[in-house]
């Protein structure tokens, strides 16, 4: 009987059937792409070969070449990812792409996408870096995280761009960006940087921030639509407009500190919402309308002043309007330097708290101050172009101080000044010539008016109460006047004025009054108890 031996067991390499973790497949026309590479750190590569063909690739690894594509989707798990969308000179389709949670980093590169693209993140890190022009509306959302969003020199986007971003510190730098319609840029809370440099946009432009130090940089921006920035939340947001022009209306919302540089220019209107912190805003450009700056009405936790500068080159093209709180504790000062020119109004509502009010460049028409409360301090310097309407001023409850120094031309225009109670101080300068009426109401407290200027028209004072002082200085021209010094003990002095007209009345009112024995030798003296 022959043995039988057993065969040794043999023990065979078999071929490596490691299943790449990026899977790829084909739906119709629509490529689909799902997961995250094999090995951490290499590169999810989904490249265009030309015709709607593409060849996917989990890092070295080919995952498989798809034809006949006319959209790519593509999403990935929760690690950190790179793809690169490799368009092979140029890709005719759509891209819609989901980055999911990690820290990833997308470029798009290599030709220009005809089609539109929309690429969402969630939570984490993450980069887009778009060397691609793009036919269509692009969108990315990059979610949570600190993220940074960049662009190749000259990219052209003939459509929408809208960027996103949630929580996070996010930059978004743009150098030589053109789209054909609007720019969109949107972030969160956090510290946001956005620059945008060498930029056109054809359509509207907008850019918004959350809670957090914002800054936003426009250098060199053409934006043919209107143009919005609102940094609502933040309590040290900045925007710089340099060497831009806006054509249509700019519209900014809650920036603290907001300077139009002296080579930009905004072709409608500059609307300012100031926020519930400090607000300053720093005009050297030009505005062809009209300039509108306001407080929110309820802005009971203001915090800081409200400063607001226009410089001397500036030409503002119809209206300046300022409107301040009524609940605020701090003031607003506004400084129309030298220099500027307001082709038409420049109207002023103050706060309850103390304002500064200088007006030193040219209002062409009406001048309109009301500074409520406080103690407030207005300037009207002299300047070259005279008025050619009303001024007209209310200060208010509140120890405040008028100088009023320019030319008011026309027989029917005329100064009205309305101190208010208080111990205010009124003075009209000696380059001051008013052609109309002049109607002057002290109000209670004891006030001081000092006349050097010129009245063509009739000039009315009403002292009110108080122990008020009238000044008539030697270079005061005084064409018909009617002076009630109102109740108290007054005091008026002549240093050499010139009376004329019919109507020449000084009237002491109720009290003790006292005028100097020399003076107002042609007036009508009535109720002045006391000549020194």
């Amino acid at each position: 009987m022959r043995s039988r031996h057993a065969s040794p067991l043999q023990i065979s390499l078999l071929e490596d059937r490691t299943t790449p973790a990026v899977t790829a497949s084909l739906s119709g026309s629509i490529l689909n792409i799902l997961g995250s590479v094999t090995t951490p750190g290499d590169i999810i590569t989904i490249e265009h070969q030309g015709a709607g063909t593409f060849e996917v690739s989990d890092g070295a690894t080919s995952v498989g070449t798809f034809a006949k594509v006319t959209t790519v989707r593509f999403t990935t798990s929760g690690e950190n990812d790179t793809v690169l969308l490799d368009l092979g000179g140029g890709y005719t389709g759509q891209v819609v792409g989901n980055l999911g949670t990690g820290d990833n980093a997308l470029t798009i590169n290599n030709g220009t996408l005809t089609g539109n693209i929309t690429v969402i993140s969630g939570n984490g890190n993450d980069s887009l870096n778009l060397d691609s022009n793009i036919k269509g509306v692009a969108v990315f959302n990059l979610g949570n995280g600190d993220n940074t969003f960049a662009h190749k020199v000259g990219l052209n986007i003939t459509g929408t761009l809208a960027l996103y971003g949630g929580s996070g510190n996010d930059t978004i730098v743009s150098n030589g960006l053109t789209t054909t319609s609007r720019l969109v840029v949107a972030f969160g809370n956090g510290e946001n940087t956005i620059a945008l440099e060498n930029t056109t946009v054809n359509g509207t432009l907008g850019i918004g921030g959350g809670l957090g130090t914002d800054s936003v940089l426009l250098d060199n921006v053409t934006v043919a639509g209107d143009t919005s920035i609102q940094l609502v939340g933040g309590s040290d947001d900045t925007a710089l407009i340099a060497k831009s022009q806006l054509l249509g209306n700019l519209t900014t919302v809650a920036v603290n500190d907001l300077t139009l540089g002296g080579a930009s220019s905004v072709a409608k209107s500059f609307l300012i919402y100031g926020g519930n912190t400090r607000n300053d805003v720093t005009i050297n450009g030009d505005v062809t309308l009209d300039v509108r700056f306001s407080l929110p009405m309820m802005a009971g936790n203001l915090i800081g002043n409200s400063n607001i500068n226009v410089g001397a080159n500036s030409v503002i093209g119809r209206d300046f309007a300022v409107s301040g709180t009524l609940i605020s504790q701090f003031g607003t000062n506004v400084l129309i330097n030298s220099g500027a020119k307001i082709n038409r109004d420049f109207l002023y509502t103050g706060t309850n708290s103390d304002d500064v009010v200088e007006v030193s460049g040219a209002v062409t028409r009406n001048l309109g101050v009301a500074t409520r409360g406080g103690n407030d301090t207005v300037i009207i310097a002299d300047n070259a172009t005279a008025l050619i309407g009303r001024a007209t001023f209310d200060l208010g409850t509140g120890d405040d101080f008028l100088e009023f120094n320019r030319d008011i031309v026309g027989t029917s225009l005329r100064l009205s000044i309305n101190a208010g109670d208080g111990s205010d101080i009124v003075s009209l300068g000696a380059t001051a010539s008013i052609g109309g009426l002049t109607n002057i109401l002290l109000g209670a407290g004891n006030d001081t008016l000092i006349l050097a200027s010129d009245h063509t028209g009739q000039l009315t004072v009403d002292g009110g109460a108080g122990s008020d002082t009238v000044i008539f200085e030697a270079t005061a021209t005084i064409t018909g006047m009617n002076v009630n010094l109102g109740a108290g003990d007054d005091l008026a002095i002549d240093n050499g004025a010139v009376f004329g007209g019919t109507t020449k009345i000084l009237n002491g009112g109720s009290g003790i009054d006292t005028a100097n024995a020399l003076g107002f030798l042609t007036v009508t003296k009535v109720g002045i108890e006391i000549f020194v």
